[in-house]
């Protein structure tokens, strides 16, 4: 009986020369300068900013990459901390993408949610509506969402340096809403029926069943927009 000879695994460098030394050699050694160089590519500009960080001004200007000509200086950590209030905008940031990652997972969920699993009679029409809304360009929306924002209708107040100028905007995300249904089509309707026969009703449906089961989609979908928020969104706020 014949036994089936193990796959062999095609390269630009063949396994019987992956066993002379000099090449493994050669090919760990470029390995490991390879990945040096990444890490330096990676690491560097953050590294160059922390020597900045505690480098006197003049010696910045003067010659940037020495190291430390003229000691150290760790009062600008004390007087951008304290002074300049870097506490307060990373704290902004920080608030900022909690709430815009907030209402965009509400609002992804619970529209996705209708679209997909109640499906009223005017579904389809919603749908479109939210389809229709991805034509638009984001710079035509500029104008439009700072006069919602002025005054907001229903609420008389205006959301001007707020957290909810950035929040609520947040949660209108017809992407997001789309990619949710999407992923709410490929859940089986057979547990969504067993559980209807068990007396869940829509709220049960949505929290205990559906949400469990989409996991994946709403870490993908909740980066989106959160992310974003906190890069676009990091200055100051009076609030």
């Amino acid at each position: 009986m014949k036994t089936r000879s193990a796959p062999v695994q095609r390269g630009i460098v063949s396994s019987a020369d992956w066993r002379r030394p000099l090449v493994r050699a050669g090919l760990g050694g470029a390995h490991g300068v390879l990945l040096l160089l990444l890490v330096i590519a990676g690491l560097g500009p953050m590294l160059l900013l922390a020597k900045f960080a505690v480098t006197p001004t003049q010696d910045i200007l003067r010659t940037p990459l020495a190291l430390f000509p003229n000691g150290l200086k760790f009062d600008n950590l004390e007087q951008a901390w304290n002074r300049v209030q870097i506490s307060r905008y990373f704290l902004n940031t920080v608030w900022l993408a909690l709430g815009a990652w907030a209402s965009q997972v509400i609002v992804a969920t619970t529209g996705g949610y209708v679209l997909s699993v109640l499906r009223p009679k005017y579904g389809r029409a919603l749908h479109a509506m939210v389809l229709a809304t991805l034509f638009v360009p984001a710079v035509v929306l500029l104008i439009p969402l700072y006069l919602t924002v002025l005054d907001p209708p229903l609420l008389g107040v205006s959301l001007i340096n707020t957290f909810w100028a950035v929040w609520l905007p947040a949660g209108a995300s017809a992407f997001n809403v789309v990619l949710v249904a999407r992923f709410f089509d490929s859940l089986p309707r057979e547990v969504f029926e067993a559980a209807r026969v068990d007396g869940a009703g829509n709220f049960r449906l949505f929290w205990s069943i559906v949400l469990p089961m989409s996991k994946p989609i709403l870490g993908s979908s909740a980066c989106l927009r959160s992310s974003r928020a906190g890069r676009t969104s990091s200055g100051p706020c009076s609030c």
